[in-house]
């Protein structure tokens, strides 16, 4: 379905990124296969809320850009204008991306940052971009194998959301 989309290195030209923080985006980092020179803010992409206040993302965007520009947790008063942002999310093995679980409806919530919860551990929130963020920054999802890219195309399929976005977004494949 997205075939046409894919690139071999993501230029970012916006003035603020916000980054998953799994192991496919690091993998994309340390080969270069991102140029962030021009950025000047780095957000996480999604943080964990629980009882322990245990979030590990900011901590991880700021070691990974701690000489090149300041990072900011992700919250309501940090937020930007997304047509000024770029957004790198990669996809994991079950299909979620930045706390987002399409099948589990996520992507209908209204909102500029949502707050979802993993079916797997209903005691974990978690914020997220949402949908109307990221339908007007400019989106690039990173796969890990093809195996991912085909389970993402076919949720694509019975998802009109993640279809729409999946259109208007960048794809790249680390393996």
């Amino acid at each position: 379905m997205f075939n046409n989309s894919f690139v071999s290195h993501i230029l970012v030209k916006k003035r603020f990124a916000f980054f998953a923080t799994g192991e496919t985006v690091g993998t994309a980092l340390r080969r270069k296969m991102i140029d962030v020179r021009r950025v000047k803010h780095i957000y996480p992409a999604d943080e964990r809320i629980s009882s322990k206040h245990d979030n590990k993302n900011l901590p991880k965007i700021q070691n990974l850009f701690a000489s090149s520009c300041m990072s900011l947790s992700l919250n309501v008063h940090n937020m930007v204008n997304p047509s000024e942002s770029a957004v790198i999310i990669s996809v994991a093995s079950d299909g979620h991306f930045a706390s987002i679980w399409p099948n589990q409806g996520h992507l209908a919530i209204k909102g500029t940052i949502v707050r979802t919860r993993p079916g797997y551990n209903a005691m974990c929130h978690r914020l997220s971009l949402g949908y109307d963020f990221l339908m007007k920054s400019q989106t690039f999802f990173l796969f890990k194998d093809t195996d991912r890219f085909q389970k993402f195309n076919a949720t694509c399929l019975r998802n009109s959301k993640l279809r729409a976005l999946g259109k208007r977004s960048r794809f790249m494949l680390i393996v």
